[in-house]
């Protein structure tokens, strides 16, 4: 939550970040959103005029978008769909094209976060998407994560 308000007090001056729209997407169950949204919107208004927009969604609403069936079988197999996801994410948009080299494998964490990321942006919530482009996880003519 600091970490959120620091970095909008580093985006620009109170009246700048008056003119920005900002969404956080969470993931989790009723429990975890008692926690977060109220401690969110308490850190966001203390005296900040962005507008924030909290969006939560349930891992099963995620994987339902992003993974196949068969990718969704058990959380094991879900889990690793995801890793192989953040995977090809980052090197679509950081490593130079033909490259295959990673300096560490994403963990489960950064996986399942990018993933809700992606949905967020699949959902298009953040208004960043144009619905004529490509998909947003590549795969193989089998099926598989590309």
């Amino acid at each position: 939550v600091a970490a959120l308000a620091d970095l909008l007090s580093a985006l620009g001056t109170e009246d700048e970040r008056a003119l920005m729209d900002v969404t956080v997407v969470l993931e989790g169950n009723e429990a975890i959103q008692a926690f977060w949204v109220p401690a969110l919107n308490k850190a966001l208004t203390s005296g900040d005029k962005a507008s924030v927009r909290i969006v939560c969604v349930d891992a099963e609403s995620w994987r339902g978008s992003l993974l196949l069936p068969s990718e969704n079988k058990s959380g094991r197999i879900a889990k690793t769909a995801a890793r192989a996801i953040c995977r090809q994410i980052i090197l679509r948009d950081t490593v130079e094209p033909g490259s295959d080299n990673l300096k560490s494998k994403p963990t489960t964490d950064m996986a399942e976060a990018t993933c809700v990321g992606l949905w967020a942006v699949g959902e298009d919530l953040l208004g960043w998407r144009d619905q004529n482009t490509s998909p947003l996880v590549k795969r193989y003519t089998n099926g598989k994560i590309a």
